[in-house]
């Protein structure tokens, strides 16, 4: 679960993110949404976690697709989206904040130093809110938000204006990550369905509001001086991409000479156009806080501050100082630091910050007297529970791959694996304080009967299960609360919980038909690879595709994942056996617009289920036959859908996971694989519990689900 892989990461993508992300994440990013991916672990995130693809969720992690606009008379990739505008709730009334809004990620203003906390706008049904922007006359602030306590992830971001009062809201769908121009009357938006960068003029209505800029972007930031900066991905390796008010654009790293595989959401402007901070993670793997000048080909690049366990966002002051989050290992919280646009000083934290909160996203006034900042509470409890938050989400972005039907096998690069291993022993039975983290238990076919299926007590946040088909191997993803959404590691473990080994920079895993090999998606790195998890003398990463996206293994040895073009999204399928490759939509045809991580192979390799935003921006449950959609794709629009399936060993029934709408809670269902009858509840469930991730045992006896359990709120004592 990348929380959404991009979980919550996307992430980021399937437990990554929520990419736990969610997860990115999450948003990891989950996970890593690569979301970003995470999107995915948790595409945590704004992942993005925790799981789109970013992923990997997974704030998934993926790039989304942008608009274009007459104003900027590029016309090339011009589209039109109808999208709802609402009028909404008025502003708060209250000086301080309410208390029940404590522990949900919600936006308020700040002095200078973070102290002094007001609510922006009165809003409670939306809690989570993030990665606010304020207009240069200081009259409008921009935001996005969704409402988790329904199950909705950055996937299902809204983007909000408001007056700087907190007055006569405006809400826009489909949309994140905002900034205005500098006349305040548009907003530059990435869209977690549509996908890319897209404007919405704030004079006009739907559907003349939305143009696109650039299918294949993400995370766009507008300069005071009319430049609009986004990130994009291709096989080269990452970019920063720049769009000036005459249509001109530009890549600010020179072709194949980027030094990243990938770059962040919500990087900055400088006050005078002339820099551009943002999170990225380079081609070795480390993340990096960089700030670049924007010149062109020849650019200026320093490294401000290590970026492990920083989150994606930055505001700069006036005077050019650089404000970003990352987490304090001393407070065990996000916190937010500065640093000097040199990159030379050593990142301070700010001497505002409350150590009992973890802050996600900020903003400086125009006259950098306030912040923006998007942060929440850790509940007080005697447990040790997770608070109630969005993270950014991990989640991969998606790039513009050809979509060729026949094409040659994918080139492997190997590099050096890295691994560690410990002996642990499985409890009897759940422990009282890990109810309310996001685990792996072992359950009858029904769900009823759960026991933990490992004792990894440090990793809190495990997601994405598989089975080994002999039964002896098991493999998920986990990460910590306080790690980033692309943080996501991959444990292959005994199926009595014993011999865990732990790989890094990996979600979303699924074993070979033999149990020596697992194939994984990789928020930092990026793409699909696969693990040699039995030969201790050749352990190694190698590189499938670098523009994939959760993999699933068939049991005849073929590989399935998503991969994303400029025509929408498709089904990449690899014989690793005979060699080659091919997509099952055409190219230009294809009837999704996004296709999320965790798909999964029927038992008798014939049929592939897959979660699908298609192309009115619904999704959708696809089973599609493993030859290609002319072979056969049958299609259920199925609302508040995760990206989870398991095939029973007969392929008479496939389980998923979605939105319980009366119990308002994720849980398991199980349907016919001609899709024609609703869904059926699995009779074993807790109605209190949260599934996010489901995975049958080769002989159809047990399960393996992931779920959590939601901590009951505790209003604070106040202090004495």
């Amino acid at each position: 679960m990348f929380t959404g892989h991009c979980q919550s990461q996307r992430m980021l993508r399937g437990n990554v993110v929520d990419l736990p992300g969610s997860a990115r994440s999450n948003r990891i990013r989950s996970v890593i949404a690569a979301r970003v991916i995470s999107i995915p672990s948790d595409l945590t995130g704004h992942a993005r976690g925790h799981q789109t693809m970013i992923p990997n969720p997974i704030r998934n992690a993926s790039n989304m697709p942008p608009l274009n606009c007459s104003w900027f008379k590029i016309s090339l990739f011009a589209a039109v989206l109808c999208v709802p505008l609402y009028s909404v709730a008025p502003a708060w009334g209250d000086d301080v904040p309410v208390a029940k809004e404590e522990f949900t990620t919600r936006l308020f203003f700040s002095d200078g130093d973070a102290s002094n906390l007001k609510p922006v706008v009165n809003l409670p049904e939306y809690q989570a809110q993030g990665s606010p922007n304020w207009s240069q006359d200081g009259k409008l602030i921009a935001f996005d938000a969704w409402m988790p306590q329904k199950g909705e992830s950055f996937q299902n971001s809204n983007v909000i204006v408001v007056n700087a009062d907190g007055t006569e809201p405006r809400i826009f769908a489909d949309a994140g990550m905002p900034s205005f121009s500098p006349d305040g009357r548009r907003v530059v938006v990435s869209r977690p369905i549509a996908r890319g960068v897209w404007i919405i003029d704030l004079d006009k209505k739907a559907p003349d509001n939305f143009t696109l800029l650039d299918a294949a972007g993400w995370g766009a930031d507008w300069s005071h001086e009319g430049k609009i900066a986004y990130a994009t991905r291709s096989r080269a390796g990452a970019n920063l991409t720049i769009v000036d008010a005459a249509g001109g654009k530009r890549t600010v790293f020179g072709g194949d000479q980027t030094p990243y595989a990938f770059i962040s959401w919500n990087m900055a402007w400088s006050r005078d156009s002339k820099r551009i901070a943002y999170l990225a993670t380079t081609r070795e793997g480390k993340k990096d806080v960089g700030i670049v000048e924007a010149r062109g080909d020849q650019f200026g690049l320093v490294t401000a501050d290590s970026g492990n366990n920083t989150l994606a966002s930055f505001a700069f002051h006036p005077d050019g100082t650089v404000l970003f989050v990352k987490h304090c290992d001393e407070r065990a919280h996000f916190q937010i630091y500065s640093v000097t646009p040199d990159g030379k000083s050593e990142a301070k934290l700010l001497a505002g910050c409350d150590p009992e909160r973890s802050y996600a996203d900020i903003a400086y006034s125009p006259d950098g007297k306030q912040i923006l900042i998007s942060c929440w509470k850790r509940t007080p409890t005697a447990k040790p529970a997770a608070a109630v938050k969005a993270t950014p989400t991990d989640k991969p972005m998606p790039t513009d791959k050809p979509t060729a039907v026949e094409k040659p096998a994918p080139t492997v690069k190997p590099i050096p694996k890295l691994q560690a291993t410990t002996e642990v022993k499985v409890d009897d039975a759940p422990d009282a304080k890990e109810e309310y983290n996001t685990k792996l238990f072992v359950a009858n076919p029904d769900a009823s009967n759960m026991k933990p299926a490992n004792s990894l007590k440090q990793f809190s946040k495990q997601g994405s299960p598989n089975w080994s088909l002999d039964g002896k191997l098991m493999a998920f993803d986990v990460w910590k609360p306080t790690e980033a959404p692309d943080s996501a590691r991959v444990v292959v473990v005994n199926t009595d919980g014993t011999n865990p080994r732990v790989f890094e920079d990996s979600a979303m895993p699924s074993l070979s038909p033999g149990g020596k090999r697992v194939v994984v998606s990789r928020p930092k790195a990026g793409g699909i690879w696969v693990i040699n998890i039995d030969d201790q003398e050749e352990e190694e990463f190698v590189q499938v595709d670098p523009l994939g996206w959760g993999a699933d293994w068939s049991p005849d040895g073929r590989l399935v994942y998503a991969t994303q073009g400029g025509n929408g999204a498709n089904l990449t399928v690899v014989d690793l056996v005979e060699g080659g490759s091919r997509t099952l939509f055409s190219g230009d045809k294809t009837p999704y617009r996004q296709i999320s991580w965790n798909m999964a192979w029927s038992r008798d390799s014939q049929f592939i289920a897959f979660r699908a935003t298609n192309q009115d921006g619904k999704l959708e449950i696809g089973i599609v036959d493993s030859r290609g959609e002319e072979s056969g794709l049958r299609r259920r629009v199925e609302p508040e859908l995760y990206a989870s399936f398991a095939w029973s060993p007969d392929s008479s029934q496939l389980l998923f996971t979605k939105m319980h709408v009366e119990r308002a809670r994720i849980q398991i269902y199980t349907i016919a694989p001609d899709l024609k009858d609703a869904p059926k509840l699995l009779t074993g469930l807790d109605p209190e519990r949260h599934y996010s991730d489901v995975a049958y045992g080769p002989d159809g006896k047990q399960i393996l689900v992931t779920c959590s359990k939601r901590l009951p709120f505790v209003k604070p004592v106040p202090a004495k």
